[in-house]
């Protein structure tokens, strides 16, 4: 099964996660045929109670639809996460090292709870098509589109991206349409996966 993360800060500022902001996480998983097996948001409750404070900081999440998350405890989070993973293979999100990373920090004893899923990075995957102009340094280095200028590369559109539940729905979209391209060598190890030969392929679409 292929399992899709995405996690957000919520804040006022939308800064860092400190004690000031909440953390929303969302995934979805899919079955060997892609059909969505459960789709699951929560946002990680504060230690505590909580505070009027804290539901106004929410409320300014881009005006996030409260009713499409769950509040929980990480304890909780974490023990949810361990269970729907078992019968996954991929994980696929956009900056796939920052949210399992994200992730596993709620775990006192740090643990890898993707240890055994195989990365399927959209952005890394994306790097050697979608950043073709997008050069930097001496022009040696591609530089890693966001995953705005992935979507709209492929969809010639800007997608919805408000907070962690909509962009599982971004991502699986992107997911889709490259593996329809099969440009997603985890799926597709017959590619051989170099810029020149991607640029090549590219150029039949």
């Amino acid at each position: 099964m292929y399992f899709f993360l995405s996690t957000d800060c919520i804040s006022e500022e939308r800064g860092f996660y400190d004690t000031n902001t909440l953390l929303s996480a969302s995934y979805t998983t899919l079955d060997g045929k892609y059909n969505t097996i459960l789709s699951k948001s929560f946002i990680l409750k504060p230690e505590g109670k909580l505070t009027k404070d804290t539901r106004k900081i929410i409320k300014s999440f881009n005006k996030v639809d409260e009713t499409k998350f769950e509040y929980i405890n990480k304890i909780e989070l974490l023990k949810i996460i361990e269970y729907d993973l078992k019968s996954s293979k991929y994980l696929i999100a956009n900056y796939n090292k920052h949210h399992r990373s994200l992730i596993n920090s709620l775990s006192e004893t740090y643990n890898d709870f993707f240890f055994n899923l195989t990365d399927i990075d959209i952005l890394q995957i994306s790097r050697s098509f979608a950043g073709i102009k997008m050069y930097k340094g001496n022009g040696n280095l591609l530089k890693t589109p966001s995953s705005i200028e992935v979507y709209y590369w492929l969809f010639k559109k800007k997608p919805k991206i408000i907070n962690s539940h909509f962009t599982i729905g971004n991502l699986i979209e992107c997911f889709t349409e490259l593996n329809n391209r099969g440009l997603i060598p985890e799926l597709h190890p017959s590619i051989d996966f170099t810029e020149e030969l991607i640029k090549s392929k590219l150029k039949s679409y």
